[in-house]
């Protein structure tokens, strides 16, 4: 199904000075929720130990059924904005994902018109600040499949990749690129921080080259395949080729580099 953005729910509809208490607007609700300080929403969890737990929920609007929804939170960015938050339906079990300041995380659920999405919190008294809610219809986890992203000097984090692969372009010759990854697990734990990876580009970039046309001939077939091939084993030159014949730009000629190429060729990167 498309995937549509259909609510959205941002702090800086409760901005002020001190925290206050909030209702929020139909189809969200909610108990114990506060706002206002840093342009935020949070909620009090059993606050003062008074058996009260706090949420917000989003009710589903009418012509859904058995649907796919996304709930995508992004914290605050001070200290106030890490910890944890659960998401889930009456048709999808609540799952947990801790978040660090700044950060933002995507629940995929199933429900239906006139269910609610709930957002919980094992947190003792408060869940984290919240900067922004959105509700997608459909798996917005998938907008980024196979994105690509301009490489340049600021800091970012890119979320919601679904394939294995995933590609930078625009990169400045001679820029140096640091990359680290983690994974998602399907119950939303997180794995920790990959080895961090610096690249440095050529000075001379060539503006005719084609990722995986180790032949030069502009185009990327069974062809460039077999030159790897022959390459491994020893029945051809990787020099004959200069660069090209690196695809993965690891200093190494191996079956890496082989099944990059077969994937551009199946258009799976």
């Amino acid at each position: 199904p498309e995937v549509e953005l259909i609510a959205s729910l941002a702090g800086t509809s409760f901005s002020g000075n001190n925290y206050y208490d909030i209702t929020l607007p139909a189809p969200w609700g909610g108990t114990n929720v506060r706002g206002g300080n840093s342009s935020i929403i949070y909620f009090r969890n059993n606050y003062n130990n008074n058996g009260v737990y706090g949420n917000i929920t989003y009710t589903i609007p009418e012509g859904y059924e058995n649907a796919t929804f996304t709930m995508k939170i992004t914290t605050g960015s001070t200290s106030d904005g890490a910890g944890n938050l659960a998401v889930g339906t009456p048709q999808t079990a609540s799952v947990n994902h801790y978040f660090t300041a700044g950060s933002t995380f995507a629940w995929v659920v199933t429900a239906s018109s006139g269910e609610k999405i709930t957002i919980t919190t094992t947190d003792a008294q408060y869940s984290p600040d919240i900067a922004l809610i959105e509700v997608y219809s459909g798996d917005a986890t998938t907008l980024n499949l196979r994105a690509a992203e301009t490489g340049d000097d600021t800091y970012r984090l890119i979320e919601g990749i679904t394939d294995i692969n995933y590609i930078v372009k625009n990169l400045l010759a001679a820029g140096t690129f640091t990359y680290g990854v983690k994974a998602i697990y399907t119950n939303g734990t997180e794995s920790e921080w990959s080895n961090i990876e610096t690249v440095t580009l050529s000075d001379q970039p060539d503006p005719e080259y084609i990722l995986g046309d180790v032949d030069g001939n502009g185009e990327v077939d069974v062809t460039d395949v077999n030159i790897l091939i022959n390459i491994i084993l020893n029945k051809d030159q990787a020099e004959n080729y200069g660069p090209r014949a690196y695809v993965t730009d690891d200093d190494e000629i191996d079956v890496t580099d082989v099944n990059m190429v077969i994937n551009i060729i199946l258009h799976k990167i």
